[in-house]
C-alpha cells in the first residue's frame, strides 16, 4: 500500500515537470536573447503607436518566433502595461497576461498551418476577423509555419491581410521564407530572427543550470553551444538529456558519447594518419571509432572542422584557432601547404555527400579516407608546371655528350646582285627563303644591305622581320628591307616574270 502511495506521489511530480525550453521560455523583451534588434524595432514601433497590422517572422527553429509572437500579443493586450517603460514588459498577473500564457484568451487564436492547410480552416479566420474583441484591446492571429499553407488559402488571406479592421493583428511565423507568395510578404513587416551567438548562448545555459543547481564542466558546455548551432531550443534539450543522464555534475565525456562525438585528439590523430599516408593505422583508428559508438558522417564532420580549422591557422597565423595539437603534430602541420588543405577540403565536403547517402557509410568513409591518404603522395600542378619548367631549361642547356654546335666565324659571303643571293641562299639550303624571293616576290631594288620587295600574289604576316631575320644568319650582316605595294608595278612585274617563263618554255616546246 504505503508503496503504491510512493509510486502515484512520484507520477504527480512528474507530471508538474515542464523540460528547460519550456520553463525557461521568455516572457518578456527583456528575457529574449540574442535578437537585439528585433526587440528595439518593435518596443520602438508600439511606444510610437505605429505597430503594423500584420508582421512575419522568419528564422531557424528554437530562436524565439512563437515566443516573440506571445510576447508582442501580451504587451497589446496586457491591462496594467506602462508605455513609458523603457522595457515593456507585460504585468504576467492581468487576467489578459494569464490566460495567454495559458493559451486560454478567447481574442488570441494560435493555429498551426502544417494541420491546417486548406481554404476553410483561412475562411474562419477570415469570418470571425471583423468581430470585435471580447475581453481586450486587440484580437491578433499568430499562424505557425505559414509556408504550409496552400496556394488558395494564402489567396484567401490577401485582401483581409491588406486592410484588416483596426482592431486585428496577424503575426506569421516560418522558418522557409523562400516558400510564401510575394504578395503576402509585400503586405506583411518582415522581421529576420538570428541565430544566438555562442558567447550569449553560454551564458544563457549557465544561468540555467546556475539557477537548477548542476554543475557542468567547461568542455560539456562548449559541446552543447556547438551542437546547438544558434538555436537555443535545440541546446536545451541536450541540456535536458545531459541531466538526466549525468545525475550530478555533467562531464565532457558524458556528451561526447551521448551526441555520438568523438573525442579531437583521436580526430587529430586520425588526421596525422592521413597526411603521413599510413592506410592501416588509419583504417584500424576508423574500425576503433566506429565500434565504440562513433557515427561515420560525425568523422567526416569532425575532419571537416579540423582541416578549416587548420587552414584559418596557415592562412592567418594566429594558433588560437587550433586547439589538442602535440608539439610534434604542429610541427607537421606547419609544413603543410594550403593548396593540400584546399583539395582536402573538397574531397572531403565531396566524400560527406557520399557517406550521408551510401547503403554501407563505414565502407564509404573507408574508401574516402584511403582516397586522402594517396592525395598527399600525389603529384601537384605546381610541381608539374616546375618539373615542365625544369625539363626546358635542361633542353635549352648542352649536352654533356654532345659538345655545342661550334659557330660559324668564317668570313661572310660577298652579295653582288640578286642572283648572288638566290645562289647562296640555295647552296646554304635554305630553300623557303630561296623559293619566297623567286616566286613570292618582286624585286624591285637591290644593293648589299638593302632591298625593297613587291608581293606578287600575297604578304604574309611578318614577312620583312621573317627575311632581315632570316638573309641575317644566311649573309651575317644586317639587312634593310622595304616593302612596296604598288598594284601597277605588281602587275608590270608578274607580266614580266610571265614573259620570262615563257622564253625558258619556248626551246623545250620547239624541241
Amino acid at each position: 500500500m504505503q508503496d503504491s502511495l510512493f509510486i502515484q506521489e512520484e507520477l504527480n511530480k512528474n507530471k508538474s515537470y515542464k523540460v528547460l525550453a519550456r520553463k525557461y521560455r521568455p516572457k518578456s523583451f527583456n528575457e529574449l536573447i540574442g535578437q537585439d534588434i528585433l526587440v528595439r524595432t518593435l518596443t520602438n514601433a508600439i511606444k510610437m503607436n505605429r505597430f503594423p497590422h500584420a508582421i512575419l517572422l522568419t528564422g531557424i527553429r528554437g530562436t524565439g518566433k512563437t515566443t516573440t509572437a506571445r510576447i508582442i500579443t501580451k504587451i497589446m493586450n496586457c491591462q496594467s502595461i506602462d508605455l513609458q517603460n523603457e522595457s515593456l514588459s507585460p504585468c504576467e498577473r492581468c487576467d489578459s497576461c494569464v490566460s495567454i500564457a495559458s493559451s486560454q484568451h478567447t481574442d488570441i487564436l494560435e493555429m498551426d498551418a502544417a494541420s491546417h492547410t486548406s481554404v476553410n480552416d483561412v475562411r474562419v479566420i477570415i469570418e470571425n476577423a471583423y468581430y470585435a474583441p471580447v475581453s481586450s484591446r486587440f484580437r491578433a492571429y499568430i499562424i505557425d509555419e505559414v509556408h504550409m499553407l496552400s496556394t488558395s488559402a494564402f489567396n484567401a488571406l490577401l485582401k483581409t491581410l491588406e486592410e484588416p479592421p483596426q482592431h486585428l493583428i496577424f503575426i506569421f511565423a516560418t522558418t522557409e521564407i523562400q516558400k510564401i507568395p510575394l504578395t503576402i510578404l509585400s503586405r506583411c513587416q518582415r522581421f529576420d530572427l538570428r541565430r544566438v551567438s555562442t558567447e550569449v548562448l553560454k551564458s544563457h545555459y549557465l544561468n540555467i543550470l546556475k539557477q537548477e543547481n548542476i554543475s557542468i564542466e567547461n568542455e560539456a558546455i562548449d559541446l552543447i553551444v556547438k551542437a546547438a548551432d544558434g538555436s537555443v531550443r535545440d541546446g536545451l534539450s541536450i541540456l535536458d538529456q545531459a541531466i538526466a543522464l549525468s545525475h550530478g555534475t555533467i562531464k565532457g565525456e558524458l556528451i561526447r558519447d551521448m551526441l555520438c562525438i568523438n573525442n579531437k585528439v583521436q580526430i587529430i590523430e586520425l588526421f596525422m594518419y592521413l597526411i603521413a599516408g599510413d592506410v592501416e593505422e588509419l583504417l584500424n583508428l576508423v574500425a576503433n571509432l566506429y565500434n565504440s559508438g562513433g557515427d561515420p558522417v560525425m568523422i567526416a564532420n569532425q575532419l571537416l572542422e579540423l582541416v578549416y580549422e587548420i587552414s584559418k591557422f596557415k592562412t592567418l597565423g594566429d594558433a588560437n584557432y587550433i586547439t589538442g595539437f602535440s608539439q610534434s603534430q604542429l610541427e607537421k602541420i606547419q609544413l603543410l601547404q594550403i593548396s593540400f588543405l584546399a583539395r582536402s577540403w573538397q574531397m572531403l565536403l565531396k566524400g560527406l555527400e557520399e557517406v550521408k547517402t551510401s547503403i554501407m557509410p563505414l565502407q564509404a568513409l573507408e574508401m574516402v579516407l584511403i582516397r586522402l591518404c594517396y592525395l598527399n603522395a600525389s603529384i601537384t600542378p605546381e610541381e608539374i608546371l616546375s618539373k615542365l619548367e625544369n625539363s626546358k631549361l635542361d633542353d635549352d642547356k648542352p649536352s654533356e655528350s654532345k659538345p655545342a654546335p661550334v659557330q660559324d666565324t668564317g668570313p661572310s659571303p660577298k652579295v653582288n646582285d640578286v642572283d648572288n643571293l638566290l645562289t647562296i641562299l640555295y647552296e646554304k639550303n635554305e630553300l623557303d627563303l630561296y623559293y619566297m624571293l623567286h616566286n613570292e616576290v618582286a624585286i624591285v631594288e637591290f644593293e648589299e644591305g638593302m632591298m625593297k620587295i613587291n608581293p606578287l600574289n600575297y604578304s604574309p604576316h611578318g614577312l620583312v622581320n621573317m627575311l632581315k631575320k632570316k638573309l641575317k644568319e644566311t649573309t651575317k650582316i644586317e639587312w634593310h628591307i622595304e616593302l612596296v605595294k604598288d598594284k601597277a608595278l605588281t602587275v608590270g612585274l608578274q607580266n614580266k616574270q610571265q614573259q620570262k617563263e615563257k622564253k625558258k618554255l619556248l626551246p623545250a616546246m620547239i624541241w
